[in-house]
This record gives C-alpha cells, sequence and structure tokens, in this order.
C-alpha cells in the first residue's frame, strides 16, 4: 500500500462527521453561549483552585448541574484550544504531574476528578488553563472563534478549497486550516453541497439510461435535467443539449435528436461516468467551478476585489494578526462592499488597546 494512503469517500465522510459532530456540539449549547465574561469566571475560579460546584455557580445558569455541564464544557473545550492555538510548552504540564503519578489533590479542583459523578475527563484540559492562566485578550478571541454566530456563505473557494484537500488525500487536515466554527460549518456545507450535485448527477445518468426518446418525451423537462448536471461532461452533454433544443424548436429534427441521444447514452456507458464523478477527490477543478456556476456562486473573482484582499491580507499582517486572518478577512471584505472598512480597522484598533468586545463590534458592523 502507498505510504500516503488514499482517502476513500468512506474515509471522508467520517472526516466530515466528525467535524459535523463537533460543529453541532457547540450549536447545541443554544440554552447557553459562553461569553467572555462567563469565560473569564471559569479561568480565574480554577486558577484559584475553586471547586467544580463553586465554579458553576459564577455562571447565569439557576440549575446547578446543566451549570457544572457548561464548566465542564468550557474546560475541555478552552483547553483543547489553547493547546493547538496558543503553541505552549507541555514542560510546565509535566511539572504538574498530573498524569504521571495520579492526581494532586492540590492540583485538581474539587469535583474536576474523572471519578467524580459526570465520570469526564478533563484533566489535560484543565491543567492547560491553569498552567497558562489566559488573558482577557487571549479570552476574548477564544469567544471570538468558537461561539459567536457570524454572517457567512458559501462561495467558490471555499468549495474549491475543501475540494482541493480532499483530492490531495488531506481532507483529515483542513482542521489545521482553522478552528473557527463558521469555518467549520462551511467545510461541512461545502462537502454536501458537493455530495448533493454527485447524488443528482448519478441519479440522472441512471435515468438517462432508460430513456427512449419518443414524440411524447418531454423534451423541455430532459433540458432543464441536462442543463442542470452539464457540470458532469461538458462537452457531451452540451452536445446533446443542442439537439434537444433543435428538436424543441421543429420536429424535423426529432429523428437527428433520437440518433444523436443513442450515442449519447453509449458514450455515458463508455467514460463510466457514474464511477467517475461517485465521489468529490474524483472529481476535477473545471467540475467543481461548474457546479458552483451552476448553483449561482461567482467563480472568478474582479482585479479590483483581489487588490483589496492583497491589501486587508498585508494591513492584518502588519498589526500582527494574521493567526486570525481566516477569521478577520471575511469580515473586513464584508465591510469593504458596505465601504465601512476604516470602521473596521478601528475595531481591530481598539482590539490592540485592550478592548475584549471587539467581536461584537464587528458582527454589528458586518451583519
Amino acid at each position: 500500500m502507498a505510504k500516503n494512503q488514499i482517502l476513500t469517500a468512506s474515509k471522508n465522510d467520517s472526516v466530515i462527521g466528525a467535524i459535523r459532530k463537533k460543529v453541532q456540539l457547540i450549536q447545541n449549547q443554544k440554552s447557553f453561549t459562553p461569553d467572555i465574561q462567563s469565560v473569564i469566571n471559569v479561568v480565574e475560579a480554577i486558577v484559584t483552585n475553586k471547586s467544580l460546584n463553586e465554579t458553576a455557580k459564577k455562571l447565569a445558569i439557576k440549575n446547578i448541574k446543566e451549570a457544572e455541564k457548561a464548566v465542564l464544557d468550557i474546560v475541555a473545550v478552552f483547553g483543547t484550544w489553547l493547546t493547538h492555538s496558543e503553541g505552549k510548552s507541555t514542560t510546565v504540564l509535566e511539572q504538574m504531574n498530573l498524569f504521571e503519578d495520579g492526581p494532586k489533590e492540590n492540583l485538581i479542583p474539587k469535583g474536576f476528578e474523572p471519578s467524580a459523578y459526570h465520570k469526564r475527563d478533563v484533566l489535560k484540559a484543565l491543567a492547560r488553563i491553569k498552567s497558562q492562566n489566559p488573558s482577557e485578550e487571549i479570552i476574548s478571541r477564544f469567544v471570538a472563534r468558537t461561539y459567536k454566530v457570524r454572517s457567512a456563505s458559501l462561495d467558490h473557494a471555499i468549495v474549491a478549497g475543501v475540494w482541493g484537500f480532499a483530492k490531495r488525500e488531506r481532507l483529515d487536515r483542513i482542521e489545521n486550516v482553522s478552528s473557527d466554527m463558521v469555518f467549520l460549518s462551511q467545510v461541512i456545507e461545502a462537502y454536501d453541497f458537493v455530495g448533493a450535485s454527485i447524488n443528482s448527477a448519478i441519479l440522472f445518468l441512471d435515468e438517462v439510461s432508460s430513456i427512449e426518446i419518443t414524440k411524447r418525451t418531454n423534451l423541455n423537462k430532459l433540458h432543464a435535467k441536462i442543463e442542470l448536471n452539464t457540470w458532469v461532461f461538458e462537452t457531451e452533454f452540451s452536445n446533446i443539449d443542442k439537439y434537444i433544443l433543435m428538436a424543441i424548436e421543429s420536429d424535423s429534427y426529432h429523428e437527428l435528436l433520437v440518433q444523436n441521444f443513442v450515442k449519447f447514452q453509449k458514450r455515458i456507458v463508455e467514460f463510466n461516468l457514474p464511477e467517475k464523478i461517485s465521489s468529490i477527490e474524483k472529481l476535477t477543478a473545471g467540475q467543481i467551478k461548474r457546479i458552483c456556476f451552476n448553483a449561482g456562486f461567482i467563480v472568478d473573482s474582479s482585479a479590483d476585489k483581489r487588490a483589496i484582499e492583497l491589501e486587508i491580507r498585508q494591513t492584518l499582517k502588519a498589526m500582527k494578526l494574521s493567526n486570525d486572518q481566516d477569521l478577520l478577512l471575511p469580515e473586513a471584505l464584508r465591510a469593504a462592499e458596505k465601504d465601512r472598512l476604516p470602521d473596521f480597522w478601528q475595531i481591530l484598533q481598539n482590539r490592540l488597546d485592550g478592548d475584549t468586545t471587539w467581536a461584537e463590534q464587528l458582527q454589528e458592523l458586518t451583519n
């Protein structure tokens, strides 16, 4: 077997399934969405060794068990996020010795033990938060990237990006691009979007194989389906569609259509089209582009937009905010579309000056 094992369709489904589960876990917390102050309260309690029960009482949740669950969720998500996003050394964790010689009561606040009623092991995440004692700036960044619901729309760039990772056998690494919930939601949407197009096309190809063109055939309906699935094989589909339109215009072209439709059916079998489009990684860049075009996406950015995007990227880099470029670039482009880019930069400057409400301000600006 090759060193880099090919990701099969089922493997890709599993990868997306895991991402879908992660996004749903966050979305299922609708009854309580942590804000900056909530996370600050949890961190302060953990750093000062408060028990799970004491920490839970700092959240605006009346039911104490639900509050404790919310605390455990915040700890698990935030601790993992700190590990991946801040990239701190594990030296402190090793010094705390949480995992080699068993739990230390003075290090693990009461109620957080894996042996407690909840049976959840959040020790690693807990240790990360305790050892790092993250600042309000880091907490505000975490909340903005994890819990803020921002406007987002699917576009050709996202779809092509997901396809590119699948094509290169790296879909299981796409979370390395960004852990932002909006981005991950777009990844899922893009994968499902392409999957729906594939399924629709395969059903149509199966239908086409049994069609016999007669005077009673609904050519307008056939034309619509051909047009919708032209992305599969543009040359062949456009060619047969030409004969369908000619036959719609005049019955005199009926026999010509019948002859060419039989050839079209044979070509589908000859090229084994259903198999060639059976999963996202088997598609070509051209097919992805045509799928997006059919859905009404802009597939070619204008030179002006590319220039604005380059300028935004350079400014973010100069402000040392490149780590959040995946989150901030789409917001900046939306601000530019509304002629509000100066306001956008002012909000980011406020962030650099210590304003932890920058995410809310951006949401108000771009929504």
